[in-house]
């Protein structure tokens, strides 16, 4: 444990307009982690930080395992869920702008988060990779009231058996949705305010002038990749 989650946490507890509960998925495995179980029972007492465990060996995809029994997890009480990882810096009141744009679009859309903008295929137009620069990229808000997306999503992971699959979730999730009739829908929201340059190569490239309002912002820095 290099300590980059919990730096998170504190970082994700300092940065609200309007603080909301806090989940944290992990797998049971850490539960028999001593040092694990001591930062879970810290962050539990300080910020009132919940969690929940996963059992990820259930499929054959651990990620996309856990990713969907979270989608899944709660969804009555948490009708829209942002799904952040420990790689994503948060600038302040980073939900403030988010909050009022997704107001703004009603309940006409499924997912809200950000396409590829990193420099991998060179410019966006050029690209001929146009899964890697058109997906959506699982750091997102999810609207869960929509019961098609949860139907969707069940038909990729389940009935597919997108659990078992090698794809991340989020490529395996693109590419059903981009051969099925809701692409005509554009239930994929890509927000002004997040902005997903992830993958390693993408280590100190600017992102000020790709997403210049982008509050949360999904890249890794050269200490925690």
């Amino acid at each position: 444990m290099n300590g980059q989650l919990e730096q998170f946490l504190q970082h994700l507890h300092d940065t609200p307009h309007n603080p909301v509960p806090v989940w944290v998925f992990m797998d049971q495995n850490t539960l028999s982690d001593d040092t694990w179980i001591e930062v879970i029972d810290r962050l539990s007492k300080q910020h009132d930080i919940r969690f929940e465990f996963v059992d990820d060996t259930k499929y054959g995809n651990a990620q996309t395992t856990v990713f969907y029994h979270m989608l899944c997890s709660k969804q009555t009480m948490y009708p829209h869920m942002l799904l952040l990882e420990s790689d994503c810096r948060l600038k302040p009141n980073f939900d403030q702008p988010i909050n009022h744009d997704i107001q703004s679009l009603c309940d006409d859309w499924w997912v809200y988060g950000s396409t590829y903008y990193g420099v991998a295929g060179g410019d966006t137009e050029t690209d001929s990779n146009q899964l890697r620069r058109n997906h959506m990229n699982g750091v997102a808000v999810y609207n869960r009231s929509r019961q098609d997306l949860l139907n969707f999503a069940k038909h990729v992971y389940i009935t597919q058996s997108g659990v078992d699959a090698d794809d991340a979730f989020d490529w395996l999730f693109a590419k059903c949705y981009f051969n099925s009739s809701f692409r005509e829908q554009s239930l994929l929201y890509d927000s002004p305010y997040i902005i997903n340059m992830s993958p390693t190569w993408d280590i100190g490239v600017s992102t000020t002038t790709r997403k210049p309002l982008a509050t949360i912002i999904h890249q890794k820095s050269g200490t925690n990749s």
